[in-house]
Order: C-alpha cells, then sequence, then structure tokens
C-alpha cells in the first residue's frame, strides 16, 4: 500500500527526490505538500452543516488535519521524524506540524480568514502572477493540468505572463537608511538594560549580543535591544553625536514582523562582514543553507515557495526549485546575504 500511495501522490504533484536525498527527507516534503491540499479539502467538508457553508474553525481542521496526518504516517511511517522532531536547535520550540502546515497556509494566501471569527475557508481558484515564465494558482480546482506542479504549500504552471506577482524586494541597506531618515530619536544616559549587536562577529546573529556599548563613531549606528520575557524583545537604533548617545524605539510593527532580522544583516554589509549562505545544485531543485533567520516577509516566502529540507521546523535549510532560484538569489542578495554556489 505504502508504494501505491507514495507513487500516486508523487504522480499528482509532481515532487520527486533530488540527486542524494534521503528516503525520510522525500517523503517528508510529499507528505508535506499533499498535506496542504488536505487542509484545503477540509473546509469543504459538510458533516451537519449547511452545504452552502465552505468554513471551518481552527480547531476543527487541526483536528481533522491531525487525523489524516496519522493515517498518513501509518502508511507512510518513513516520513514520521520529518513531522515530528523539531530542527534540533535550542531556538526553535517545538509546534504541532498540523498547527505549523496551517499558519504558513494563511500567511501564503492558500487559506484565508473568512470572517471576524476567524473561520478558515479556501479561496476561489484563481492564478497569481510570479515571476517569469511561472505563475502561481490558488484554490483548490482541477489538478489534471498536465503544466501544474506542487512547491511548497502552493502550485505552480507555466505561463506567458512576464511580471512579479509578489511584493517588491526590499533591500536592507536601503531600509536602514530610511529608518535613519524618518527615526525620532531622544537622548539616553542610563544604558544597563540593553545588549547591543556586534556586526563585526563571525558566530551566528542570535549569538552575537553584548552587554557592553561598543565604540563607535559620530555617525555610527548599533542595533540595541531589552528583553521583556520569554523570547520577546523590544529593538532600537542607536547613534552617537556630539559626544551624545541617541535612541530610537522601532515600532511593534517592525518588532514584530522581526525587521531587526534585515537591520543587522544591513549592519554586517557595511562593517564588511557581510552574512553568507552556501546553495548547491541538484539538477531540478536548489539545496540553501542559510546561517541566519530571515525577516519573516522574506521567511514565508520561502516558506510559500519551498520545501524545508530537514524537518518541518527548519528554518536554515530549504530546497529551492530551480525555476524560481534566480528570484530566491535576487531575495538573498538584497537582504545583504552573499551566496556560495
Amino acid at each position: 500500500m505504502e508504494d501505491s500511495l507514495v507513487f500516486t501522490i508523487a504522480k499528482d504533484t509532481k515532487i520527486k527526490p533530488y540527486d542524494g536525498e534521503s528516503q525520510e527527507r522525500y517523503l517528508g516534503r510529499l507528505v508535506y505538500s499533499a498535506m496542504g491540499h488536505w487542509l484545503k479539502v477540509i473546509t469543504l467538508d459538510t458533516g451537519n452543516q449547511d452545504e452552502v457553508v465552505r468554513t471551518k474553525s481552527k480547531s476543527y481542521l487541526l483536528s481533522r488535519g491531525t487525523e489524516i496526518l496519522n493515517n498518513m504516517i501509518l502508511a507512510i511511517p518513513e516520513c514520521r521524524e520529518w513531522f515530528w522532531n523539531s530542527y534540533n536547535e535550542s531556538q526553535y520550540k517545538e509546534e504541532h506540524p498540523v498547527r505549523i502546515l496551517r499558519e504558513r497556509m494563511l500567511n501564503a494566501g492558500e487559506l484565508i480568514e473568512a470572517d471576524l471569527k476567524n473561520n478558515i475557508g479556501t479561496p476561489r481558484e484563481y492564478r497569481k502572477p510570479l515571476i517569469e515564465n511561472y505563475e502561481r494558482i490558488l484554490g483548490l480546482g482541477s489538478t489534471s493540468n498536465s503544466d501544474e506542479f506542487y512547491i511548497g504549500v502552493t502550485r505552480m504552471k507555466k505561463s506567458s505572463t512576464a511580471q512579479c506577482g509578489e511584493n517588491a524586494i526590499v533591500n536592507s541597506c536601503e531600509f536602514l537608511n530610511w529608518l535613519k531618515r524618518t527615526a525620532k530619536w531622544e537622548t539616553i544616559n542610563d544604558l544597563s538594560e540593553y545588549e547591543f549587536f556586534q556586526p563585526l562577529s563571525k558566530a551566528a546573529p542570535y549569538k552575537s549580543w553584548i552587554n557592553i556599548f561598543p565604540d563607535m563613531e559620530s555617525g555610527d549606528i548599533v542595533l540595541g535591544r531589552i528583553k521583556l520575557f520569554n523570547d520577546l524583545y523590544e529593538h532600537y537604533l542607536l547613534k552617537l553625536e556630539d559626544n551624545q548617545i541617541y535612541i530610537h524605539k522601532l515600532s511593534s510593527v517592525l518588532n514584530e514582523f522581526k525587521e531587526e532580522r534585515r537591520i543587522l544583516l544591513a549592519l554586517r554589509k557595511i562593517s564588511g562582514n557581510v552574512m553568507k549562505a552556501k546553495a548547491e545544485v541538484r539538477k531540478e531543485v536548489v539545496i540553501l543553507k542559510l546561517f541566519c533567520r530571515l525577516p519573516l516577509v522574506e521567511e514565508r516566502r520561502f516558506e510559500t515557495y519551498c520545501w524545508p529540507q530537514k524537518c518541518i521546523n527548519d528554518k536554515i535549510n530549504y530546497v529551492v526549485p530551480i525555476a524560481l532560484w534566480g528570484y530566491f538569489r535576487t531575495i538573498l542578495e538584497s537582504l545583504q546575504i552573499e551566496v556560495k554556489e
């Protein structure tokens, strides 16, 4: 049964293993994309509800999705660890894989919050230009088109439309310059509660914070933070002018979208310590290894169009479709991450 099921899913999704990929990782990302489709189908469950209703609560998707995933794992046990063995780093917390997938699909627009009660539905089928000769297909619709293929949590097909349907790519250094121009600076004397980012550190960014205010010249920018609780922080820009330190608090929106990651990438670039990434081409995919987390806007793009490599919670290693590699390489370069192939 397992071989038959794997063959059927692979045929429908057009997802193939890349050279050197382990069976466990291949089956993990294969079932991952299949589960994304199932979560959309679940929103159409009728049960005892009026058939006109085409939304379900988040808890319903979690419950039914868990049931389906458990059955998939029973049929394809090799994929179990890909879903349940969280990435082995202390900063990542284990969560339920169906909840993770549901939230990624909401972020990607594959699922939508349909009302004020946060009930979830599936958008009607429509096509959204992405880049060059590919377009994204949202909704369910027919999967019989031979040009359609699954990547990450979405579907795509070739198109004659040569335009980008995503948000504009933001350059990290330009973003920092904009912040410096628009910041509301205030004087500060007590820095005892702050930590400061070291742009010259060779360690991963999350290990590059110190309690001592760094030496700086007039006009330099320092990224600082104060710990609130758990792993939550407020972030600040600091600068030195006329022997006085000035500070600007980043807005709650910038904090929510982890824009401090964009700032620290710019600071590393300015300091001559540019962040690196490794990319290995394997015919139809590129295996990307990052050494830092990305701002949420970019991270969510990777989670939409790529697969986590090692497990569902892997936010450092991605399997990127070769068809979209140019697009994602441009994103990384705009973030001031140097890609080494």
